[in-house]
């Protein structure tokens, strides 16, 4: 199996459009630091995730296009003969994907450390907390590449495998987006003459729940919300929160997105182990 890892390492890292996509985020960063005004501080936590989204959606591309390559020119039959085990083979294919769901994270979160350095932006906030949140958005990261992984073993089509990947990541972002913003709503807001008045947009009971409950599985959704986690008060947290309320950061999503990837490899296994690849 590492002669196998060895061999798909060295196809992904060797394709143009991963690389096209490393330089995305670095370009958005760019722009974002250095070649834009604001009229408030802004420090390098400020940027931190905010891209978690679009590596996301070229993710999406990438994955069918790189793993859908070995069904239209049939080497994964080829890999079979060879005594590899579908097994192996399937895990393999996860194991590369997450590795560059990983490496766009990689390259953009550093380029934001890079930039700010350079233009001398203060962090922002603790490392402990920076350390935790990058856990959180490498495993949620590593769920939608699991995900892609399933599709695209299933379908085997790189075309159509592509259409299903991105409209679901599209699909899950916007949902993901509208509960992030639903959830960020103040209980109360303050007028111009310094009145408190109940905020109308402001979600609560069974509403609040469903949209806690969304944020728990879909990582969509806390791809979204990522960013937000870093300026969140403890009540802020708790609020927003179904389970794990009092915990000092979002346990719930390592956990959930743990069950998640566990689930999308056995499904994704069985389903593979059944198919006929003739």
């Amino acid at each position: 199996m590492k002669k196998l890892f060895s061999i798909e390492c060295k196809r992904a890292i060797l394709s143009p459009f991963l690389w096209i996509a490393a330089c995305i985020p670095i370009w958005l960063n760019l722009y974002g630091i250095v070649l834009s005004s604001y009229g408030f501080t802004i420090t390098a936590s400020s940027f931190f995730f905010e891209n978690t989204p679009v590596i996301c959606i070229f993710l999406s591309i990438f994955i069918p296009l790189h793993i859908g390559q070995e069904f239209e020119v049939r080497t994964i039959n080829n890999k079979i003969m060879a005594g590899y085990s579908r097994s192996q083979i399937y895990l393999t294919e996860m194991l590369i994907s997450i590795l560059c769901g990983f490496l766009l994270l990689v390259t953009d979160i550093g380029s934001i450390l890079l930039l700010a350095k350079i233009t001398a932006l203060s962090f922002g906030i603790t490392f402990h907390e920076f350390f935790m949140e990058c856990i959180l958005c490498f495993v949620c990261v590593a769920v939608i590449s699991a995900l892609f992984t399933m599709i695209t073993m299933l379908m085997h089509k790189r075309l159509s495998s592509i259409a299903v990947a991105l409209c679901l990541t599209i699909l899950g972002l916007q949902l993901g987006g509208n509960t992030v913003s639903d959830l960020r709503q103040e209980e109360y807001r303050v007028e111009k003459d310094g009145t408190a008045t109940e905020n109308v947009l402001y979600i609560k009971g069974l509403e609040r729940t469903l949209a806690n409950g969304h944020m728990l599985i879909s990582p969509f959704a806390q791809a979204k919300y990522q960013p937000e986690m870093q300026y969140e008060t403890a009540d802020m947290k708790a609020e927003n929160s179904l389970i794990f309320k009092n915990a000092s950061h979002h346990w719930k999503f390592l956990m959930m997105n743990l069950i998640e990837i566990i689930v999308f490899t056995r499904l994704g296994l069985l389903l593979f182990k059944k198919q006929d690849l003739k």
